[in-house]
């Protein structure tokens, strides 16, 4: 089994809003976006518990959060695997009651308050998923059939999809629904299932979202700088020879800044100079930089003045 990691996005926007200027008229924007995908991680969460407490008879792999490469890069949510078929889960965790469109494919969501917002068609999004591990496998020369889900991560998910083309299904009921595909007939043996396994899981790459400047054209203005003390919450961290320290509430940290140094290539990307560290933590001088950062064991190229880092 590949178990599953929260998303790196999850990490960029939540050092973006942490950071984001007060008031600022892209803040709205991050924190929409950061909700929704702690939503969506809750719900694969929601689907992996179902799989911690329920054992298959027959033999099977499942693999959580798998990016692969096609004709393009794909993720899957949740890909369970056996000997005869593969099942591609696709988790939505949204509120409201879904209703699914079909022409144009669109998932249409009415909150109680009468508020009504479109997304992508999660079937689109399913099959598209199922054509790109279809090609992958044919690439391998494996021939094996692919399936999919959609799996609501709650009950209370209410949502009409009379004409769907493929399964809707809460968590509960995904052991039963999985079971019901088991075939007797294998289309591998167990030397190639085995061999489909590893090259599934080799073939992972965590994926790496675009820096979060990038992704909302935001410049290093937008974002406030310093370390963030953990008992005030504001960045009023300074550093001395020995540790860090709160100017306000007087708290201490030996580590307080590598906090500060990850924010940084959540938000920019790229490669971080000893200067861009001086600014962002406001330190005194380059020797506290360099120290902080050959801590941190990052990758270096180049020398002297023009070294930099970079994960």
């Amino acid at each position: 089994m590949k178990p599953r990691k929260p998303p790196l996005i999850l990490d960029s926007l939540s050092a973006a809003v942490r950071r984001i200027v007060p008031y600022h008229p892209k803040e709205q924007a991050l924190q929409s976006r950061l909700s929704a995908v702690q939503a969506g991680y809750a719900g694969e969460l929601v689907l992996d518990r179902v799989f911690e407490h329920y054992m298959f008879t027959f033999p099977h792999a499942i693999f959580h959060d798998l990016s692969l490469n096609s004709s393009t890069r794909f993720q899957v949510d949740t890909l369970f695997v056996t000997s005869s078929h593969a099942v591609v889960l696709e988790v939505k965790n949204i509120a409201g009651a879904l209703t699914l469109r079909n022409n144009p494919p669109q998932l249409i969501r009415t909150l109680e308050n009468g508020q009504i917002n479109s997304f992508e068609s999660p079937v689109s999004q399913l099959e598209r998923k199922i054509e790109l591990l279809q090609d992958w496998l044919v690439c391998r020369s494996i021939h094996l059939p692919v399936k999919g889900a959609i799996v609501l991560a709650h009950p209370k998910h209410a949502v009409s999809a009379e004409n769907a083309e493929v399964p809707f299904l809460y968590p509960s009921g995904i052991p039963s629904y999985l079971r019901r595909l088991a075939s007797s007939t294998s289309v591998l043996l167990p030397d190639q299932f085995s061999l489909l396994n590893d090259q599934l899981l080799h073939g992972h790459h965590d994926f790496f979202p675009q820096p979060i400047c990038e992704s909302y054209s935001l410049t290093a203005q937008d974002f406030r700088s310093g370390v963030f003390c953990e008992t005030c919450a504001a960045p009023t961290m300074l550093k001395n020879r020995l540790n860090w320290y709160c100017s306000v509430c007087e708290e201490k940290s030996t580590r307080a800044g590598d906090q500060a140094i990850r924010d940084w290539f959540l938000i920019f990307g790229g490669m971080m100079s000893n200067q861009q560290c001086r600014d962002f933590l406001h330190l005194s001088n380059r020797h506290m930089a360099y120290r902080i950062l050959k801590k941190m064991e990052f990758q270096i190229v180049g020398g002297s003045k023009k070294r930099r880092y970079f994960r």
